[in-house]
Parts: C-alpha cells; structure tokens; sequence
C-alpha cells in the first residue's frame, strides 16, 4: 500500500512538473499582443496636405476666368456657383431619401409575403409588428422627401433667378459697352 502511495505521489508530481514548464515556454497573452501590434502598419491618414484635388479651388477658377480676358465680374460667379452647388448638394440628399424609402418598401413587401405564408402564431406576430416598422419608416421617408423636393424646387428657383439677373447685368454692360 505503501508503495502505491509513493508511486501516485510521485507520479503526479511529475506531472505538475510537467505542465508547469510547459507554461513557462509560451509566451504570455502581453508579449503576444506586442508581437501583434508590430506587425500591424500604420493607419494611413488622408489630409488636405497629402491628397491630390480634381477640381482647382475657388480663388484659383475665379483667376483663370480673369486671366483669359473675360470681362465678367467675379462677384456673379460666386452666388451661381453656391446655388449650383446647393442644387447639387439637395439633387444627391434627395435620391439618397429616394433609394431608402424603396428598400424600406421592399422589406415590407417581404414582410407582407412572409405574413401570408407563415403558420406559426408567434412569427405571424413579428412579422406584423416588423411589417408595420416599415410602413412607418416609409411614410416617414415619404414626409423627408417631400421636404427635400420643395426645398430643391426653391434651390432651383433661386438659381434660376440668379442666373436671369447676372444675364440681364451681361446683356446692360454689352450694351453698355458698344458705340
């Protein structure tokens, strides 16, 4: 008995031996994580500084439309180009409003088909409560677009009669200008 004893004990403290050293030689989760860390690259960073523009700015189209000898004030190609810009701006917020409402659409449709075929009380029930979200979310949808359209149609106007106004201060300073 005796024997036994000292063999399990001997036995067993070979393996706490054992799985100890085994732990030694990994490294730990730190030294692992650095490891990680130094393998990485850096993030890069796009600045003003260190990306090429496709369009020169403002100041540098308002020189070249005075440097090729037209007589145009540079005051009338600022409003033109802010409204433009604004239309532009309105144009892309509108179509984006446009593009959510139908995917919101066709989830309810999905919704409303999945409805139709479902046997189970419990899915029946969240599909009418998602069904319902999207109806929502699409009358929603519908409330902000109609707001982007008027305000596109004012963008639009105010553009127009900008555009009419520095036609009409052009056509007076041509006249103005012959003999």
């Amino acid at each position: 008995m005796k024997i036994k004893t000292i063999l399990c004990l001997t036995t067993f403290s070979l393996m706490i031996g054992g799985v100890s050293c085994a732990q030694s030689d990994s490294p730990s989760l730190a030294e692992l994580a650095r490891q990680n860390q130094a393998d990485k690259k850096a993030a890069k960073v796009f600045t003003d500084d260190n990306t090429q523009r496709t369009a020169p700015p403002v100041e540098d189209r308002k020189t070249a439309v005075v440097a090729s000898g037209q007589t145009k004030a540079p005051q009338s190609v600022a409003p033109a180009s802010k409204d433009s810009a604004r239309v532009a701006e309105l144009q892309k917020t509108l179509d984006s409003l446009k593009q959510n409402q139908a995917g919101w659409s066709k989830s309810a449709k999905d919704y409303e088909n999945k409805l139709a075929n479902e046997t189970s009380d419990f899915r029946r029930q969240v599909y009418l409560e998602a069904l319902e979200n999207d109806r929502k979310n699409v009358e929603s949808y519908q409330g902000q677009i109609n707001d982007a359209q008027a305000a596109l149609t004012r963008a639009r106007a105010a553009a127009s009669s900008q555009n009419g106004g520095a036609k009409t201060q052009e056509s007076a300073m041509a006249s103005n200008s012959r003999p």
